[in-house]
């Protein structure tokens, strides 16, 4: 079970320290460059996408076997955390990032197959 945790808890490390990161660099360049709501929105977007395509291919790194199981997994677990998170204001955009995690995955699963022909 912890073999099992691990890649889990190494990847929402990975995302917890990027988020962190880029909110951090996001913070100092508002404070000397003034941008409007709407281009740092954007950029916020656009980074938090990258780090989850990011992290995508980190869990699917760190797993051997059964991809898309663990896929599925993380989605769920993803999609779980964004709801306890964002409990006040619930909506439907909140399934477009699990969605994504899990096309990136059979996308990912379908490279890896198509490359050990």
């Amino acid at each position: 079970m912890k073999k099992q945790l691990i890649p889990y808890i190494k990847t929402y490390l990975f995302l917890i320290i990027s988020y962190l990161i880029v909110s951090i660099i996001m913070a100092l360049l508002c404070t000397f460059i003034h941008l409007s709501s709407f281009v740092y929105q954007i950029i916020i977007y656009f980074f938090s996408y990258f780090i989850l395509l990011l992290s995508c291919l980190f869990l699917f790194k760190l797993q051997k076997e059964k991809h898309m199981i663990h896929g599925i997994i993380y989605a769920f677990s993803y999609l779980v955390l964004e709801f306890l998170v964002h409990i006040d204001s619930l909506n439907v955009f909140m399934i477009i990032k699990p969605v994504i995690i899990f096309i990136i995955f059979l996308i990912l699963c379908y490279i890896k197959k198509n490359n050990n022909l």
